[in-house]
């Protein structure tokens, strides 16, 4: 991941025609993204589980990202969803990441994203709570797990 890029939003994303251009290039992290994410709620199990068995654009490798990659797509300066309309179709929602919280509260819980408001949350995994699972495929550092 190369945190050192900060491209211009025009510049920044790249749809990637090898993957039948269901997926997009960030350019500013080396990751790539599914373009258009699953718009089934699902509990982060679920989330989890479509992510690591998802085939996008033909190939598979695709997991649930951490809140910091998925706070990395988010560009303040644009409306909500924070991210280029022409480039992704994301729905104004949360979305799971694989970011626990630490020290755990009394449960397990983890980081969601809100692509509504902008901003990064605390979610327990138990109870029923349903959000959206985003796929991205590329290296991920143990310690944003």
């Amino acid at each position: 991941m190369n945190w050192d890029r900060n491209f211009p939003s025009a510049t920044r994303f790249t749809i990637l025609p090898e993957f039948n251009n269901e997926a997009v290039r960030d350019n500013n992290t080396g990751l790539v993204w599914q373009r258009t994410p699953d718009t089934t709620l699902r509990d982060w199990l679920g989330a989890r589980t479509i992510c690591a068995n998802l085939v996008v654009g033909g190939a598979t490798g695709w997991r649930l990202p951490s809140v910091f990659e998925l706070k990395s797509l988010q560009d303040p300066s644009l409306p909500a969803p924070f991210v280029p309309t022409s480039v992704f179709t994301v729905p104004s929602n949360t979305f799971w990441s694989t970011t626990e919280v630490s020290p755990p509260p009394a449960g397990q819980a983890v980081w969601v994203v809100t692509f509504a408001g902008g901003m990064a949350l605390t979610n327990g995994t138990a109870g029923g709570q349903t959000f959206l699972a985003w796929g991205v495929r590329g290296p991920m550092h143990p310690d944003t797990y």
